[in-house]
C-alpha cells in the first residue's frame, strides 16, 4: 500500500486543534472551534465509558456512541428550548396526573439526578407538558427514559386542535403505536433509551408533552398512584433530528456549530494526481441541507468535493473542479447515509474513480486536472473553508499524493 501524506483519525487534540497522525509536524493539524451560549459548555459527547459528559466550549469531541472507537463529532449549531431539561419539579412543566420525584435513579451521565414520573389515580392522560413554540417549522423532542412499572413513554404535541404522538415501548427498545405525522427514533444509553419524535409546528398554541402508559397506544386509563418511568434530558430543538444533548437550568441554552478547517499544505498535496479517503457518516438524512468536506486552493472554483445531501436522499457526490468547471460529478447512493461507509475518490488526466465499502462505484475516463500545486488545504466545508459545512461523525480522513491502485482502493475501503 502506498504511503499517505496527510492521516487524521480521532485521536490527538486540544482546545481549538485536531492533531493529524500523519504528518507529525503540525501541518496536517486543523483548527477547530465551537462555543455555547455566553461562553458555557453547553456541548456534550459520549465518552468511552459509554457515559454521557460535558465538553468544554472550543474542545472537539471525539464520541463514542457508536462503539470502541471514536468519531470526531461535528454539528451544526442548535438550542435547547427547554428551559429546565433536568428538573421537572419546577412549574415551567405543567403536571397533568403526574408527580415528580427527584434524584430517584442513576442517569445517563452517571449522576444520582433522574426523575420519577409518576401517575396519580386520576383517570385520563398522565403527563407532563410545556407550551408549545410559537416559531412555525420542524422540531425535534427527545428525552432519555428508562421503563418503571410502566414501559410506556409517550411524545408528542396538541397543537390546539390535535395531539401528535407516538409510544416508545422502553421494555424492548421500540416505536410502538404513532397517531398522526412525526418521525420518530430510539437508541441504547445503557439502561436507558433516548426516545426523539420530530413533527411540524405551524401555530402559536398548544403544547408539547412528555407522557406514559402502561400499555401501547392507551393515552386516557385510570392511574395506580405508584407507577412510573424515569427521565432526564429532556430537549426541543427547531432541526429535524435530534442533536447531542444540550443540559439546560433555568434557561434555554445554544451549542454552536463545530468547525473544523484548515489542514494541509501544497507539499501535502498534488492537485495532478491523488486519492482522498474518508470513513464518517451522516447525523441523518437531511438531504436537503449539502454536507461538505474538500480539498482546494482556498476557492470553490479548483477543488476535490465530497458532499451529502444534494437534495436526494441516501447520496453522495464526487466533484473534481478546474477554474470553476466540474470534471467529474457523480452521484453515489449507499442505503443508508447515517451508517459509516469507506468512499476513496481518485484523480488523474482523464480517470476518475470511485471506490465505496470495498468495490469500484464509476470510472470517468475524460477530464483535466488542476496544475501542480493549486491544492493547499483540506475543510470540513466548501472549498472556501466557510460555506456548507460538513456536519457528521468522522472516523478517518486520508490524502494520498498519487491514484492508488484498484486493489489498494479495494482494500482501503474494504
Amino acid at each position: 500500500m502506498a504511503t499517505p501524506s496527510l492521516v487524521m483519525i480521532p485521536s490527538g487534540y486540544k482546545s481549538e486543534k485536531v492533531y493529524s497522525v500523519i504528518p507529525s509536524n503540525g501541518d496536517g493539524d486543523f483548527t477547530f472551534t465551537r462555543e455555547g451560549a455566553s461562553g458555557q459548555p453547553n456541548s456534550t459527547r459520549v465518552n468511552k465509558d459509554g457515559l454521557i459528559e460535558e465538553v468544554n466550549s472550543n474542545v472537539p469531541r471525539l464520541d463514542y456512541s457508536d462503539g470502541s472507537c471514536p468519531s470526531l463529532l461535528l454539528e451544526p449549531q442548535s438550542t435547547n428550548l427547554f428551559p429546565y431539561s433536568e428538573d421537572f419539579s419546577v412549574s415551567d412543566w405543567y403536571k397533568g396526573r403526574v408527580t415528580i420525584n427527584s434524584n430517584q435513579n442513576i442517569s445517563p451521565d452517571d449522576t444520582l439526578n433522574a426523575s420519577k414520573m409518576i401517575e396519580t389515580t386520576g383517570n385520563g392522560n398522565h403527563q407532563i407538558t410545556k407550551k408549545a413554540h410559537s416559531v412555525n417549522g420542524s422540531f425535534t423532542n427527545s428525552v432519555f427514559a428508562k421503563k418503571g412499572e410502566n414501559n410506556y413513554l409517550i411524545l408528542g404535541i396538541w397543537d390546539g386542535s390535535s395531539e401528535t404522538l407516538a409510544w416508545f415501548d422502553l421494555e424492548n427498545g421500540l416505536i410502538s403505536t404513532v397517531q398522526g405525522t412525526s418521525t420518530q427514533t430510539i437508541e441504547k444509553f445503557g439502561d436507558y433509551y433516548r426516545c426523539s419524535v420530530t413533527f411540524n409546528i405551524s401555530g402559536s398554541g398548544g403544547y408539547e408533552l412528555i407522557g406514559m402508559s402502561n400499555a401501547d397506544g392507551l393515552r386516557n386509563y385510570t392511574g395506580d398512584g405508584t407507577s412510573g418511568v424515569y427521565i432526564w434530558g429532556a430537549q426541543a430543538e427547531q432541526l429535524s433530528y435530534p442533536t447531542s444533548y444540550i443540559p439546560t437550568n433555568g434557561a434555554i441554552a445554544t451549542r454552536l456549530a463545530d468547525v473544523c478547517t484548515g489542514s494541509g499544505n501544497a507539499s501535502l498535496i498534488n492537485s495532478t494526481e491523488g486519492t482522498l479517503f474518508v470513513e464518517l457518516a451522516a447525523l441523518a438524512n437531511d438531504y436537503a441541507v449539502d454536507k461538505r468536506l474538500s480539498i482546494s486552493d482556498g476557492t470553490t472554483n479548483n477543488r476535490v468535493l465530497i458532499n451529502i445531501g444534494n437534495g436526494i436522499s441516501n447520496i453522495y457526490t464526487y466533484y473534481y473542479s478546474v477554474s470553476g468547471s466540474n470534471q467529474i460529478n457523480r452521484n453515489i447512493s449507499v442505503t443508508d447515509i447515517t451508517q459509516n461507509h469507506k468512499l476513496a475518490v481518485t484523480w488523474k488526466t482523464n480517470e476518475f474513480k470511485i471506490y465505496l465499502d470495498g468495490s469500484l462505484n464509476h470510472t470517468d475516463t475524460s477530464g483535466s486536472v488542476n496544475p501542480a500545486g493549486t491544492f493547499t488545504q483540506i475543510q470540513f466545508a466548501d472549498g472556501d473553508g466557510t460555506s456548507t459545512p460538513f456536519h457528521g461523525k468522522v472516523k478517518e480522513v486520508r490524502v494520498y499524493k498519487e491514484a492508488l491502485t484498484e486493489q489498494e482502493l479495494t482494500d482501503l475501503t474494504s
